[in-house]
C-alpha cells in the first residue's frame, strides 16, 4: 500500500533531512543520557526506502542515519549507532509494530551485507493537537504485564513531544534559528491560524534582519501553513500576517521581502515589454510598469479575497494593505454587483 506524504511529513523532511545541518536540534530535545554525547559531524544519512525494502511504503522510516557517540568505544572503535526518526502529527497506536519491523529489516540488511549489526535507537517526534498518550513499548501495546515481558524484544521508543515543551524551553534548548522557528511552527500548526502566525512572528523577531535567513525560513513556514490550510491562499496568508504584526517593524520587513518574491514575474514581464519597444527609456519604463502592474494586480487579488471572506471591513483592509480606501470600496461595490 502506498501513502501520500502529508504537508507535515514534507516540512519535517525538508527541515531536518539530508542537505541540512538541523538534525542535532532534535537530539537537543531528547531526554536520554546519550543525547548530549553524539558527534554531529559524524552524521551519515541512510535511505529509508532501502531499509524498508520489501515492506509496504507505510512501513518506511521518515529519517534514518548513523552517528558516533563521544567517549564510547566497542572493541577499541568509536561506538556507532543508527537512529530511526518517525514524525507524527496525530496519534498512531501501531507505531511500535512499525518500528519493530524497521529495526529487524535494518539488522537483516547488515547481515546480508556481511556487516555487524549496529545498535538502533527509534525516536518519535510528535506534534499533535494533544500530547502523545499511546504505548511506547511492544509489551504495552500487547497488554503484557512486566513479569511476562521479561526476555522479549521490547523496542522501547524515545519520544520528543512538542506539545509538552513550552516555547521558552524550546528557545533555551534549540540554539540554531531555522530548526527553532520550524519546531515552533510544527508545535503550533494546529492552533487557529492567527494564533499560529503570531507565534511564528514572535520566534522570527529573534532572528535579526538577515535577509537571506528571513526569506528562507519565512517562505518555508508560510508554504507549510498554506499546504496545511489549502483554503487560504499565500496572498491571504501574507495579509493575515500583516494584520497580526502591524506594530512589528521586523516582520514588516519579512512580509515586504516575501511579497517582493511574488511580484518578481511582473517586474520581468514589464522589463521584457520595454525592451521589445526598442527604446532605452522604454526599458526603464517597462521595468517600472511591470513593477507597478505586478504590485497592483497582487494587491487587487488580496483585496478581493479578503473581501470575499467578509471578516475585515474595507477600511481595515485598506489599512492592512496600505492602499487607498476608495479603491477597496470600489472593488467591494463591483463584487456586490453595484457597479
Amino acid at each position: 500500500m502506498t501513502t501520500t506524504p502529508t504537508p507535515h511529513d514534507s516540512f519535517f523532511k525538508d527541515v531536518f533531512g539530508p542537505g541540512k545541518a538541523n538534525l542535532p536540534a532534535l537530539f537537543s530535545l531528547l531526554d536520554a543520557p546519550f543525547a548530549s554525547r553524539i558527534d554531529p559531524a559524524s552524521l551519515t544519512y541512510l535511505s529509508g526506502e532501502t531499509i524498508g525494502e520489501g515492506l509496504a511504503t507505510s512501513f518506511r522510516s521518515d529519517l534514518v542515519g548513523s552517528l558516533l557517540l563521544a567517549d564510547a568505544t566497542v572493541d577499541g572503535k568509536p561506538l556507532e549507532f543508527v537512529f530511526l526518526f518517525e514524525h507524527k502529527s496525530s496519534s498512531a497506536r501501531d507505531l511500535p509494530f512499525k518500528l519493530a519491523c524497521l529495526v529487524t529489516a535494518l539488522w537483516a540488511r547488515f547481515l546480508r551485507e556481511g556487516k555487524t549489526p549496529l545498535p538502533v535507537v527509534p525516536i518519535l517526534i510528535h506534534h499533535g493537537e494533544r500530547p502523545w498518550s499511546q504505548p511506547v513499548r511492544l509489551s504495552e501495546i500487547l497488554g503484557l504485564r512486566p513479569e511476562l515481558a521479561v526476555g522479549m524484544p521490547d523496542y522501547a521508543l524515545h519520544v520528543i513531544d512538542l506539545s509538552r515543551i513550552d516555547d521558552d524551553e524550546l528557545r533555551r534548548r534549540v540554539a540554531d534559528p531555522e530548526p527553532r522557528v520550524s519546531l515552533a511552527a510544527m508545535k503550533h500548526i494546529h492552533d487557529p491560524l492567527p494564533a499560529f502566525l503570531k507565534v511564528v512572528t514572535d520566534f522570527m523577531e529573534e532572528l535579526g534582519e538577515n535577509r537571506d535567513i528571513l526569506i528562507s525560513i519565512g517562505t518555508n513556514v508560510i508554504d507549510y501553513a498554506v499546504h496545511v490550510h489549502p483554503e487560504v491562499s499565500p496572498q491571504e496568508m501574507l495579509s493575515m500576517l500583516t494584520t497580526v504584526t502591524r506594530e512589528d517593524k521586523t516582520m514588516y520587513t519579512v512580509i515586504d521581502l516575501l511579497r517582493d518574491q511574488g511580484i518578481e514575474k511582473g517586474i520581468e514581464q514589464g522589463f521584457e515589454k520595454g525592451r521589445q519597444e526598442g527604446r532605452q527609456e522604454g526599458r526603464q519604463e517597462g521595468r517600472q510598469e511591470g513593477r507597478q502592474e505586478g504590485r497592483q494586480e497582487g494587491r487587487q487579488e488580496d483585496i478581493e479575497k479578503l473581501l470575499s471572506k467578509r471578516v475585515l471591513s474595507p477600511e481595515e483592509i485598506a489599512s492592512v494593505l496600505e492602499v487607498d480606501r476608495g479603491w477597496v470600496e470600489e472593488i467591494a461595490r463591483k463584487i456586490d454587483g453595484k457597479i
